[in-house]
């Protein structure tokens, strides 16, 4: 149950900061964490699929540690993070 409750979230956190970055078009780059990435790459995939101009970008992991420093240097836009910010 609890795995299922986690799966939901990362699903529902996704699709909405998606959607709010995506709203001018373009490409979102979601960086960090191996942690959930391929899940996050296929959602990607169906989100890009239904928003036609809009690339949703998974790159392989950096760490959760990257993912922090890269989203706040700007390199991405969504940082993955497996572990408590």
């Amino acid at each position: 149950m609890r795995e299922k409750l986690f799966i939901l979230m990362i699903i529902a956190i996704f699709i909405y900061a998606a959607s709010s970055i995506a709203s001018a078009g373009g490409k979102i780059i979601v960086c960090g964490s191996g942690d959930s990435q391929e899940l996050l790459r296929t959602l990607g995939k169906a989100y890009t699929m239904s928003h036609p101009g809009t690339e949703i970008e998974v790159p392989d992991s950096i760490g959760s540690s990257g993912g922090e420093i890269e989203t706040a240097k700007g390199n991405c836009d969504l940082g993955r993070v497996a572990r408590p910010l």
